[in-house]
Formats: C-alpha cells, sequence, structure tokens
C-alpha cells in the first residue's frame, strides 16, 4: 500500500469521522434517529489510457462488474442525515499493450525477452469506506429523493498479465501489473428511497473519483508507473431499516 496516499487519506477520513459522529452527541433534531441499508448494483468503471513515449503504451478497458454494499447513518434532522458507508466492487479488464523501445536481440530467443502478446487482461478490485452526508429533497408522495457528498478511502488491487511465449514454443503468462494502493476517495450520490414505513426501498446512482493509482508497470524491456485516477460510475438497488 502506499503511505503517501494513507496519510493524505488518512487526514480525510479523520475529518470526515468527526463530521459524522459528533452531531450524534449533540442535541438531536425532531427527525433524528439511526438507520442501517444494504445494497447491491453494477459497478461500470471508466478506461484507463496510459502512454509514455519512453516506455510503453497501455490501455484497459473494464468490463461491467458489480458492487455490494452497506452503511449505517444517523438522521440529524429530517432533511439532513450523516452515514458510514462500507463497499466492495470488483471488474475484470482487458486491453492493449506496447513497449516503446527497440530491443537488440528480437524476441522469444532469450529467456528474459519473451514475445509479449498485445492483449492483456486482468481485473480491479477495490474496498472502501466513506463518511457521507445526504441531504434529503421534500417527499413527493412514497418517494424521498436524496442528494449526498462523501470523502474517504479506497484500496485498490489491480493484476494485468499478457502471454509470453518463447521461439521454441513454451508460453507462460507475463505479469504488467500486479499491485495495490490505498487512496482519498470522492463520492457524488443521487437517488431515491420508496417508503415502506420504517422499510425504504432504495435506487441510487454513484460517481466516485480518487487520487493518481500509482502502481509499478512493467514489460520485458521497460518499467512505467502506471497512474492513472480510478473512476467509478455504480447504480444499486438496496433496502434501508429505520430503528
Amino acid at each position: 500500500m502506499g503511505m503517501r496516499s494513507c496519510a493524505k487519506a488518512g487526514c480525510g477520513l479523520a475529518f470526515v469521522g468527526a463530521a459524522i459522529f459528533m452531531p450524534m452527541s449533540a442535541q438531536a433534531g425532531e427527525g433524528a434517529g439511526f438507520y442501517g441499508s444494504l445494497r447491491a448494483g453494477t459497478s461500470l468503471l471508466q478506461s484507463m489510457n496510459f502512454a509514455e513515449a519512453s516506455t510503453a503504451n497501455l490501455a484497459l478497458n473494464p468490463a461491467a462488474g458489480f458492487v455490494v454494499g452497506g452503511a449505517a447513518g444517523f438522521h440529524v434532522t429530517d432533511d439532513l442525515r450523516l452515514e458510514l458507508d462500507l463497499s466492495y466492487a470488483r471488474n475484470d479488464l482487458v486491453g492493449r499493450f506496447q513497449q516503446n523501445v527497440q530491443a537488440f536481440v528480437p524476441c522469444g530467443q532469450v529467456a528474459g525477452n519473451p514475445c509479449l502478446s498485445s492483449r492483456v487482461d486482468g481485473d480491479i478490485a477495490s474496498t472502501s469506506g466513506f463518511g457521507m452526508a445526504y441531504y434529503d429533497l421534500p417527499v413527493i408522495g412514497p418517494l424521498k429523493p436524496h442528494l449526498g457528498l462523501g470523502v474517504g478511502l479506497v484500496s485498490v488491487d489491480m493484476g494485468v498479465g499478457a502471454s509470453a511465449t518463447m521461439n521454441n514454443g513454451t508460453a507462460s503468462r507475463f505479469t504488467v501489473i500486479d499491485g495495490s494502493n490505498t487512496l482519498l476517495g470522492y463520492r457524488g450520490d443521487i437517488g431515491v428511497a420508496y417508503d415502506l414505513g420504517d422499510i425504504d426501498l432504495t435506487l441510487g446512482y454513484t460517481y466516485t473519483l480518487t487520487d493518481r493509482l500509482g502502481v509499478a508497470g512493467k514489460g520485458t524491456l521497460v518499467s512505467f508507473d502506471f497512474d492513472r485516477r480510478p473512476t467509478t460510475h455504480a447504480i444499486s438497488a438496496g433496502v434501508s431499516y429505520e430503528f
């Protein structure tokens, strides 16, 4: 894990944590109360394209994945609530890889320089914890729209590889990226709940942006710093229960 990002993110999460739990010890409004929620849905990660003339080009196109999560929250007033949200998401990756240097010895002739397929594949997974603040808009019949903003930590684990072949026909897996980092993340949320009394059915969209990933990448001839920002769109449905 990247210690620089953790240190930066820790400050942000500490601030959010204080913002969430300090109001709970203060005098609550008329609509105060605790609640918990669970949700599941689809995670859509934006393409991540890296190009560096002196090292390599790597273009990654994520497939639609999944996200699951849960939250515990507190209604400060009828309109304002604060929430701690935990979630896990995973997406498969496919893409293209090219080394931007010329080898003196053609690939496939020596053990350290196999011929790499230009096609790569892998996956990216993230575990996140966010402190969120929500504003509940005026109720429309049984529907309760909401808007939310938050900050938190996102732990990202990423693996990408390609097929490596020698001239004698032997083939193996070559790891292009195998790394992880913990990043500061920012999230926006818009959604609606259907009121069934103590239980709400929820449907929402979240947009999550993080700091730069900064994991090591390599080819047979080059190394590089993969510094893209994982940016995620998620659509999920769930259930919320008022205690």
